[in-house]
C-alpha cells in the first residue's frame, strides 16, 4: 500500500493465468522494459507464477542492470490483489483481456490497453477499442515474444 500512495499512481501490468502461456524470463523483462521506457511506476501481478524481480535474472539484453535498478526503485511485484482494489490506484490497466479482468479495468474508469494471448481475449480488446476505452495490440501477445 505504501507503493501506491508514494508517487504517481502506477501502471497496472497483469496477464492473469496467461502467466502460465508466458514464460516468466520473457514477461518479467517485457513488463519492466515497457515501463522504464515510459517512465512510470507499475504494479506487477504474477498471479499463477512466480513473476517477480528474479525474473531479471537470466535477461540477456544490455540494458539488464538498467532493467534491475529500474525494477528496484520503481516497480512493485506482487501475486495477487483485488482488482476493485488495486485498479482504481493505478493510472493505466494493461492486461490480457480476460473477461473478469476486462470488467474490472472499465468498473475501476482507468484507460485500458488489452495485449490479448488466446481465444475471447481479441473479442475484448475489440469491445474496449470500439466503446473508446483502450486499445488493444493487433496481435497476440504471445507472437512478440518470439514463443
Amino acid at each position: 500500500p505504501d507503493f501506491l500512495e508514494s508517487g504517481e499512481p502506477p501502471v497496472y501490468i497483469g496477464w492473469g493465468s496467461m502467466n502460465m502461456l508466458i514464460p516468466n524470463h520473457l514477461s518479467g523483462p517485457l513488463a519492466v522494459r515497457a515501463l522504464m521506457l515510459s517512465k512510470r511506476r507499475g504494479v506487477v501481478l504474477g498471479s499463477y507464477t512466480e513473476l517477480d524481480a528474479s525474473a531479471l535474472a537470466s535477461e540477456k539484453g544490455k540494458d539488464k542492470e538498467a532493467l534491475l535498478e529500474y525494477a528496484k526503485e520503481n516497480i512493485l511485484f506482487i501475486k495477487w490483489a483485488p482488482h476493485e482494489v488495486l485498479m482504481p490506484k493505478c493510472s493505466v490497466i494493461v492486461h490480457h483481456g480476460g473477461n473478469g479482468t476486462t470488467a474490472a479495468s472499465l468498473r475501476s474508469g482507468k484507460p485500458t490497453v488489452v495485449t490479448p494471448v488466446i481465444v475471447d481475449q481479441f473479442y475484448w480488446g475489440n469491445q474496449v477499442e470500439r466503446l473508446g476505452v483502450g486499445v488493444r495490440t493487433k496481435e497476440a501477445l504471445i507472437k512478440h515474444l518470439g514463443t
